[in-house]
């Protein structure tokens, strides 16, 4: 009943140091998720205890989550707990790291190599929190359209962040856009990319 009595929402992080300071200091003591505001216009979130618990899965389900940092979608992703990542669907995820930029400027400042606008630092821990979403069946990936026609092909492949992203497999439907929001599925590398995270394991391993 909750499936169809919940209307869709949308989520993201209006401000990202009030988001740090109080949602994810306190998710480190609620590891189920139970707790986690996650829309307060819901209001079978907030009728009893036994209701929340009954609606939080589909409210999860009905919730599309929007993150402008990979550095954000990983402390969401720890924040929601068991029960978030259990049950999130859909999920729009820029490809860029605020921690892994202000990283590399730091080594080298005078470096303007394109490929290094590839994420590395958090890559694998990211992926390795999307994999916990059993029912992620919709992404929407933002990447910098520099990346997919100034960085070589392999280069960009040999990415170990890439390489961490293509290792997420079976995902239904794979969208790819510029950080315009433009569509850029069309282009060789976003074309292979979404291949490789539509396909399952079976299907690379068969070579079909």
């Amino acid at each position: 009943i909750y499936d169809f009595a919940l209307a869709k929402g949308n989520w993201q992080i209006q401000d990202v140091d009030d988001f740090n300071r109080c949602h994810f200091v306190r998710s480190i003591g609620d590891p189920s998720g139970f707790y986690f505001p996650l829309s307060s216009k819901v209001a079978a979130l907030s009728v009893s205890r036994q209701m929340r618990q009954e609606a939080l899965p589909f409210a999860y389900r009905r919730t599309l989550f929007h993150l402008d940092d990979m550095d954000d979608l990983v402390k969401l992703l720890v924040a929601v707990g068991k029960v978030g990542r259990d049950n999130i669907e859909m999920v729009e995820l820029a490809w860029k790291s605020r921690a892994d930029s202000e990283f590399k400027w730091d080594e080298d400042p005078n470096n303007h190599d394109s490929s290094l606008l590839l994420p590395t630092l958090h890559a694998a821990r990211c992926i390795q929190l999307l994999k916990q979403c059993k029912r992620l069946h919709s992404l929407r990936l933002y990447l910098e359209r520099d990346l997919l026609t100034d960085v070589p092909p392999d280069d960009f492949k040999a990415n170990s962040g890439i390489k961490d992203l293509c290792s997420l497999r079976g995902i239904k439907m794979v969208h790819i856009c510029d950080l315009g929001h433009e569509p850029v599925d069309g282009h060789g590398l976003a074309k292979w990319l979404r291949e490789k995270m539509e396909s399952s394991t079976e299907e690379e391993e068969s070579g079909t």
